[in-house]
């Protein structure tokens, strides 16, 4: 699990290095919490 949650923020980061908006980024953040209250 902290694997997962390590990956989603590392994920997060490289997104918003890459240039993404903060849209994309809550989006990411909320598949991310999707996946973990599944």
């Amino acid at each position: 699990l902290a694997r997962f949650l390590n990956a989603i923020v590392g994920g997060i980061r490289v997104s918003a290095q890459g240039g993404a908006d903060r849209p994309a980024l809550e989006a990411i953040a909320a598949t991310g919490m999707d996946a973990l209250t599944r």
